[in-house]
């Protein structure tokens, strides 16, 4: 047995009895990269990674095109860290469910982040509500680019409105991690606010989520 393959085994036998804990960003990146690269030191590779990117968020929300660019990191690694990533977000969303009561922005943020997780451009997503706040629909109105997204007032009033929304709320993250609304970002809030008056919706906020972090354009005074 060779030394890489003997550090192999010690290192999943090591996440098997303990999970991550005690792993850093590095060890994470070289077990992973274990099972698309064989017979080979994966540490050196991982360590690039990091310097490349600058962190494991960054490593794990980089495109195929990016990732590959790291030499020595070829299609079956970029799509395993893709993969890995995709997994997530798909365990996190199956965790929302239709029907859930979101009482403040603190509700919402838990419900929309992992719409954002593993993103590196902004979008922007519709939920609609029923009188009492409760989740009737989730769409995905808009995808933009890294610091901008531009949603269309007539498609979100239509959704709107075919779900029989008495209410809604508009979500979108900042890539950035800052969470202050754009210029941009007012304005829109408050056109759309203008628009959905004519149809009885309220527009009951509007939250902005970054790295870990949100804000609420109501709380904020955007909203009246």
């Amino acid at each position: 047995m060779s030394i890489h393959a003997g550090h192999r085994e010690r290192m999943k036998n090591r996440f098997l009895e303990t999970g991550l804990d005690g792993f850093s960003d590095v060890n994470v990146l070289e077990l992973l990269l274990f099972y698309a690269i064989p017979r080979q030191d994966t540490n050196p590779l991982a360590h690039a990674l990091l310097e490349r990117f600058g962190s494991f968020k960054a490593v794990m929300e980089s495109s195929k095109e990016d990732l590959m660019s790291v030499k020595g990191l070829g299609q079956n690694a970029a799509s395993l860290i893709l993969l890995t990533g995709k997994i997530n977000k798909r365990y996190l969303l199956s965790k929302r469910k239709f029907g859930m009561r979101l009482a403040g922005p603190e509700d919402v943020f838990e419900y929309v982040a992992p719409l954002f997780a593993f993103e590196s451009t902004e979008h922007l997503f519709l939920l609609c509500m029923d009188s009492e706040n409760r989740v009737l629909d989730c769409s995905e109105i808009a995808r933009g680019e890294v610091d901008s997204v531009y949603g269309n007032p007539r498609k979100i009033i239509t959704i709107a409105v075919n779900c029989h929304a008495s209410k809604i709320i508009l979500a979108h993250n900042h890539p950035s991690g800052v969470v202050i609304p754009s210029p941009q970002d007012m304005v829109f809030t408050n056109e759309l606010q203008k628009s959905l008056s004519m149809f009885q919706i309220q527009l009951s906020d509007h939250v902005i989520v970054g790295d870990g972090e949100y804000l609420s354009m109501r709380q904020h005074g955007c909203i009246s």
